[in-house]
């Protein structure tokens, strides 16, 4: 039986990515709680912009992260899982981010810095 090639693209576009490898569109709020060690309710105290990391070595084979990032310390009023302690930065990566502004943030380690990284890919959204 030949299985059509429009099928075989349908099920890769479909399959879950790992979380390392970028994202196409954003989980559901179910998975990202399933897989986020991280979620709270805070509130941002500062912004401070991080310089961009440098460019990769020409012809390494790696891609740039590029940013803009920054780090946003957050006020934190409510915990749904993991524990942030009453205040916490995070690496943010969405120009949502607002001195003031509340938000609910599903955040994920970043195994090279150990720092939490809060970004487009999941559901982190301000509280309205």
């Amino acid at each position: 039986m030949r299985i059509p090639h429009r099928f075989v693209l349908l099920l890769f576009l479909l399959a879950p990515l790992p979380a390392h490898a970028g994202c196409m569109a954003m989980p559901t709020v179910c998975a990202a709680y399933s897989s986020t060690p991280l979620i709270f309710r805070g509130r941002v105290v500062q912004i401070t912009p991080v310089p961009p990391p440098p460019p990769p070595p020409p012809n390494s084979g790696r891609g740039y992260d590029g940013g803009p990032y920054d780090h946003v310390r957050l006020q934190v009023l409510e915990a749904f899982k993991g524990d942030p302690g009453p205040e916490i930065t995070i690496l943010g990566s969405d120009p949502m981010f607002g001195k003031g502004g509340e938000f609910l943030i599903f955040a994920l380690p970043n195994p090279q810095t150990g720092e939490f990284v809060a970004n487009t890919c999941l559901p982190t959204s301000p509280v309205t």
